[in-house]
C-alpha cells in the first residue's frame, strides 16, 4: 500500500549554494540529523546510473516507543541519485518494511537569495502499518524540512574545497 506527501520550503540561499548542501554526498548525514533521530550514518559505495552520481549509505533512526519512555534503531539502506541539470536529486532509503522514494527539486524564490526546494514522497509499507506509519511520516517529513534553514546558518556546515 503506498501514499504520497508533498511539502516545500523557502531556504535562505541562492538556487546553486541550496542544491549543493542539499545533494552532495558530503552533507547527507547532516541533511539526514535535521530532526536529532539520527543514530548512526555510515557512506557506502558511490557510482554512476545513467550518467548521475549515485551515493549509497546506511543509517539507523532512533524511534521512540511507548510515548517517548523507551526508543528503538531502525536500520535503513539508502541511496541518493544527483541530477545537477534539473537541480533534483531521487533519494530512497528502505527497511524490511517500509519503502520512501522522495524526490526534491530546487527553483529560485521570488528572492534571488532564497530557494524553493520542494519535495515528493512516495511512501509504501504493509497495509496494516499504513495507520501508524502515514502520519507519522507526514510529520517527521515537515519537521525535518522546516529544518532545512539551519543548514545555511552561520558557521553550520564545514564547506568543501573546491574542486
Amino acid at each position: 500500500m503506498s501514499f504520497t506527501v508533498d511539502y516545500s520550503v523557502e531556504v535562505p540561499a541562492p538556487l546553486d549554494s541550496a542544491f549543493k548542501v542539499l545533494s552532495a554526498k558530503e552533507y547527507i548525514q547532516d541533511v539526514l540529523d535535521l530532526y536529532g533521530m539520527l543514530a548512526w550514518y555510515r557512506p557506502r559505495q558511490t557510482g554512476e546510473r545513467n550518467g548521475h552520481q549515485v551515493f549509497n549509505f546506511q543509517f539507523a533512526e532512533r524511534v521512540p516507543l511507548l510515548f517517548g519512555l523507551m526508543s528503538t534503531d531502525v536500520v535503513l539502506t539508502g541511496e541518493q541519485e544527483v541530477r545537477p541539470k534539473e537541480k533534483m536529486l531521487i533519494y530512497k532509503s528502505w527497511s524490511s518494511m517500509v519503502k520512501v522514494t522522495k524526490t526534491r527539486s530546487f527553483h529560485t524564490a521570488v528572492n534571488p537569495q532564497a530557494t524553493q526546494v520542494k519535495e515528493h514522497l512516495v511512501v509504501t509499507c504493509p497495509w496494516l502499518l499504513k495507520c501508524v506509519v502515514e502520519p507519522v511520516a507526514r510529520d517527521a517529513h515537515r519537521l525535518h524540512m522546516n529544518n532545512y534553514h539551519k543548514l545555511f546558518e552561520e558557521g553550520a556546515l564545514q564547506m568543501p574545497a573546491s574542486g
